[in-house]
């Protein structure tokens, strides 16, 4: 909440304000300036001997704790509100999970993969409808690590997984849209399933699935 709310002025346009407001408005927050910071907001006009100008008056509000930041005694709790905000805008973010890592044997040395993925975050992995009219995001790249005695019979050591929803479009009900934040991918390989073998989605802040 900006000073000059507090100061009881309503305004739409700050910008516009600052070019030009109403002398009622300076009254207001010299008020404001007065009951809430002790007149310290203000520095009052007095006589200064400027080295090229000569005889001036220098003073007025004091722009660096008044305009650019908030008053010294009102930073703690803005500081909180600022922290919580951001902590809370950082745990809506996507966050893709292995929610199912299977391998089943198929005979004759071959085995099925399958790695079911989910995003348990609040937003889509794509984050927002705009970032996707805009192209913003990449689809998310699933990149298989095997080492050589391994052969990969069906699958790609590349694929991409499709954009996962988050639990934003559940807000009014918990089974809406099925499940869309769900989706796996199978590879079938022929080897010793012991081997280690990585799988990773290219997507930040994501976990990997391994088998060793």
């Amino acid at each position: 909440m900006g000073r000059s709310h507090c100061a009881g002025i309503e305004k739409e346009d700050l910008i516009e304000w600052f070019r030009w407001h109403p002398p009622e408005d300076d009254y207001k927050l010299m008020q404001w300036n007065d009951q809430a910071l002790s007149g310290e907001g203000f520095v009052h006009w007095q006589p200064f001997d400027h080295p090229q100008l000569g005889k001036v008056e220098i003073g007025g509000w004091s722009f660096k704790t008044m305009w650019q930041n908030a008053p010294a005694q009102f930073l703690p709790k803005l500081c909180e509100q600022q922290f919580r905000f951001a902590i809370t805008h950082a745990l809506m973010a996507p966050r893709l999970a292995v929610a199912k890592a299977e391998i089943t044997a198929q005979g004759e040395n071959i085995y099925q993969i399958t790695v079911q993925w989910e995003n348990q975050g609040f937003l889509p992995t794509y984050t927002s409808q705009k970032a996707l009219e805009r192209k913003a995001v990449r689809p998310i790249q699933v990149t298989l690590k095997k080492p050589d005695s391994i052969t990969l019979i069906t699958g790609k050591i590349h694929q991409e997984l499709p954009h996962l929803e988050g639990r934003s479009n559940k807000a009014k009900s918990s089974l809406a849209n099925g499940i869309d934040y769900r989706h796996h991918l199978i590879w079938v390989i022929r080897g010793n399933p012991r081997e280690k073998l990585t799988i990773t989605p290219k997507l930040r802040g994501l976990a990997r699935c391994k088998r060793s």
